[in-house]
């Protein structure tokens, strides 16, 4: 298995038409806040706020959930033209719907603590450069894809995932009457399982495009990844 899995890469066009559209100085004077975050994916950006998604933007367009205008029963993503107006009818509707997760209210926590992108990083702490981080499984494994929440890189370049729970979880604790190990060990296991077959180096090349591309949209102080020990 190779690195291919994480397909991170926003293609030259959408770079630039990204960085002339409308909303960009608006997404930008919110990422320096630390109310949104950015994450590139295979051919996009997406940005988070509140620890969900607000939207995406994708060969020359924004795309957000339909529930964020009040669409009721499953969401979709929709194809809007973002203006200050409704951007912030999108925000709003983030908000709403994504705060009701204790376990993503601790994620958007951390993004005016950790973004490099905030106003006034220096890049001489730990800084939360990705997350949702999905991967292919493992080929004796049943899940084919899974999804860890952060990955940081330390001010020495190294990159460490972590999981975020809640002390208060039942899947933390292991249940007193079963000698089972709690769930959220198992879940560490199968993530170990999945990384493993990824080498170093792919994974290093893939973050090193990622840290250029976001050099170039919103700039950084941070290191190039070493991922010659992960953790």
């Amino acid at each position: 298995m190779t690195a291919s899995g994480l397909q991170k890469r926003l293609d030259s066009d959408d770079e630039r038409g990204l960085k002339k559209s409308p909303l960009f100085p608006l997404l930008e004077r919110d990422i320096r806040k630390g109310a949104v975050f950015p994450a590139i994916r295979k051919g996009e950006i997406h940005f988070y706020h509140c620890g969900g998604r607000l939207c995406l933007f994708r060969k020359g367009r924004f795309y957000t959930a339909s529930r964020y205008f009040g669409e009721l029963g499953e969401s979709r993503d929709i194809a809007v033209k973002l203006n200050t107006e409704t951007y912030e009818t999108v925000k709003n509707g983030c908000r709403s719907h994504w705060s009701k997760s204790s376990e993503r209210a601790l994620v958007a926590d951390l993004f005016k603590r950790f973004s490099p992108y905030v106003e006034g990083c220096t890049g001489q702490e730990a800084a939360l450069i990705d997350i949702e981080i999905r991967f292919p499984g493992s080929p004796d494994s049943k899940v084919t894809q899974d999804k860890i929440d952060l990955l940081f890189e330390l001010p020495n370049g190294k990159l460490h995932f972590v999981e975020v729970k809640r002390t208060k979880d039942p899947r933390v604790r292991q249940k007193s009457e079963t000698p089972t190990p709690a769930e959220l060990f198992k879940q560490l296991g199968r993530y170990r399982q999945h990384l493993s077959p990824l080498p170093d180096n792919g994974i290093s090349a893939t973050y090193s495009s990622v840290f250029s591309t976001m050099k170039r949209l919103f700039d950084h102080k941070l290191p190039e990844p070493d991922v010659s020990s992960r953790t």
